[in-house]
């Protein structure tokens, strides 16, 4: 190119370097081409610019149009439907049906729009619908409802609605962040609800379920609070429910009055949890109702159980977990084919009475239980020196999993249930056919001492540490009676703390900061 063809070239020999470091001002006759030149150099820019956008929006737009042709031929497009749904179902978070409406996001949802069609047709991804009052009140979300609904095609529903208020802000506020419309469109598709949590709703609220249909639900979860003084349970709204068999009711504001279940429900699994106001005592028909189906009981209450009814069988009785005075309620069950146990008095029980003599009542009537495999026994008093309990376990041959603990924070007259004698009789001794014959099938134990008073057992004193170390030492090594090898220990948990978590199973951490955590694991095992 000829230099007086090129602009930067010409306009560089109007205004350069050497002319700025020599010590002078251009007249006004130079000024003013120098000025010229300038604004040229700006129009030049300026149409530059304009041909770089130009080219950038091309090579944008070749950019887009590669990646769509590319796209085109992505393997994934060769998938039938059917299968991008079955890999999109694996593909979900893990917690994506504990999320809420309103507040949940799919994120290969948002890569493109096939994928989002594909989605956005998948009804099960759609069908769980949680509410929480301040995490996404169903006053805010109304629309949210709709298009998740709009999702869900037919399919059957899980609806959980916790309106749950906390003691400082009461019912005002819980009923500010309730909505009518939600719950009226909830309600109309009351005949694909299969799972119902229902947590502290306005009682008015159960009347938009009168006379309507739940031919598919089998769970139903009820947490009822009230301003009353006593709450008359809404079950009854759920009578053309016939498919139920899993009920879980909790209360705790108020007494609930007497009840009667369905007619036509036969429950394989029950939950009544009492607190505070509510007492299980006039509900025990509840129980009894349910002996011919009943596979799973858990029941709690704070206050007494007491004047019960003669004992009933239940024969497919499997887990039976008991909390606070509903101990008491042994007396009651009669369940030969238990597999899982546990009690736990949560320190505090009516005067008059010993959950461990209920226990032993229940055994005595159930033929000792003889498939019972997992015994979780939390603040029993079993007697002195702990004989009754050395005798009961003795008899509970088929146990594969036991958990003991001490009550808390008890003064120096009351009873351990943890004593030397019982942590002895577990230590095995190959000349001592008594010994193997105790517990022969266990594979888990747990022993946890109070944070207080450990009569008959100080985990502090040397002798009880020395059993405690001993009771693995014995129980891991291959041993017969009776031409049978006897089960080894495989979990072990102790919290005397010090050398003794050395002999735990898996040993506890060293570190004291990791103890802890230690710790809560191995007991949620048992």
């Amino acid at each position: 190119m000829n230099l007086s063809d090129d602009p930067i070239a010409r306009a560089s020999s109007v205004a350069n370097i050497a002319l700025h470091r020599q010590p002078h001002a251009p007249d006004n006759h130079n000024a003013s081409i120098i000025k010229q030149t300038a604004d040229e150099l700006r129009s030049l820019e300026h149409d530059a610019e304009l041909q770089m956008q130009a080219l950038t929006a091309r090579v944008g737009a070749l950019r887009r149009q590669i990646a769509i042709h590319d796209a085109l031929l992505h393997p994934w497009r060769r998938l039938p439907p059917e299968i991008l749904s079955e890999v999109f179902r694996h593909a979900v978070p893990d917690d994506w049906t504990a999320q809420f409406v309103g507040r949940r996001i799919l994120n290969f949802a948002q890569v493109c729009h096939a994928w989002r069609c594909a989605a956005f047709a998948m009804p099960r991804l759609w069908t769980t619908l949680r509410f929480l009052p301040h995490f996404n009140p169903p006053v805010k979300h109304v629309a949210a409802l709709r298009a998740d609904l709009a999702k869900t095609a037919q399919a059957p529903l899980e609806v959980e609605m916790c309106m749950s208020a906390s003691a400082a802000s009461g019912y005002g506020e819980r009923d500010a962040r309730w909505s009518d419309e939600v719950w009226e469109l909830l309600c109309e598709q009351a005949h694909r609800w299969e799972y119902a949590l229902l947590n502290s709703l306005p009682m008015v609220a159960y009347e938009r379920l009168l006379g309507r249909s739940f031919p598919l639900l089998h769970t139903l979860s009820m947490t009822v609070n009230s301003y009353e003084d006593v709450i008359h349970l809404p079950i009854q709204v759920f009578e053309n429910a016939p498919r139920v068999h899993s009920l879980s009711i909790t209360g705790d504001s108020a007494p609930i009055l007497p009840f009667t279940l369905p007619s036509n429900w036969a429950l394989t699994e029950l939950s009544i949890l009492f607190t505070e106001a509510c007492t299980l005592a006039p509900h025990v028909g509840v129980i009894l109702a349910c002996c011919d189906t009943l596979r799973e009981c858990h029941l709690t209450s704070d206050a007494s159980c007491a004047n019960l009814p003669p004992p009933a069988n239940f024969p497919f009785l499997e887990l039976l977990d008991l909390g606070g005075n509903a101990t008491a309620l042994c007396h009651v069950f009669t369940a030969p084919n238990l597999q899982s146990l546990h009690m736990d008095t949560w320190n505090s029980l009516d005067d008059d009475f010993n959950a461990f003599v209920a226990l032993q009542s229940m055994l005595a009537r159930s033929g000792d239980c003889p498939s019972l495999r997992k015994l979780t026994l939390n603040s029993l008093d079993s007697g002195p020196q702990g004989r009754d309990l050395i005798a009961s376990l003795r008899s509970l041959s088929s146990l594969e999993e036991l958990g003991l603990q001490n009550r808390d924070y008890t003064d120096d007259t009351e009873p351990s249930l943890i004593t030397l004698d019982l942590l002895r009789a577990m230590v095995r001794d190959a000349d001592d056919p008594s010994s193997l014959a105790f517990l022969p099938n266990l594979t888990q134990l747990s022993v946890v001492f109070g944070d207080d008073y450990n009569n008959g057992a100080d985990p502090a004193d040397p002798e009880v540490r020395s059993v405690l170390r001993a009771i693995p030492e014995s129980r891991t090594q291959a041993m017969s009676a009776d031409g049978r090898a006897l089960a080894l220990l495989q979990r072990y948990y102790n919290n005397a703390g010090g050398d003794l978590k050395g002999c735990c199973l898996p040993p506890l951490a060293e570190d004291p900061s990791d103890s802890e955590s230690d710790v809560s694991m191995d007991e949620d095992d048992y």
